[in-house]
């Protein structure tokens, strides 16, 4: 193999690492997105709404809005 093609091969596998960190990096992106949407549109809500059961003394409802969070956590449909 003579030193071009040595550094053809190593530019091409360059190319392909800067790709393949562009991929990861969006990936990274798009969970961390869909990650905040959960927590802010579906567990806040029914966190808050656990709570609100909790100070007006229904339990049963709190216990099962919990469990609804924990579900979406797991990545579980209820």
């Amino acid at each position: 193999m003579t030193t071009e093609h040595v550094i053809d091969y190593l530019n091409n596998q360059l190319v392909e690492a800067e790709q393949d960190l562009i991929a990861g990096q969006w990936q990274l992106s798009e969970a961390k997105g869909t990650s905040n949407y959960l927590l802010q549109y579906r567990i806040k809500p029914l966190l808050d709404d656990a709570i609100d059961a909790i100070e007006i003394e229904v339990p049963h409802i709190a216990i099962r809005r919990i469990k609804h969070v924990l579900k979406l956590l797991e990545g579980k449909k209820s």
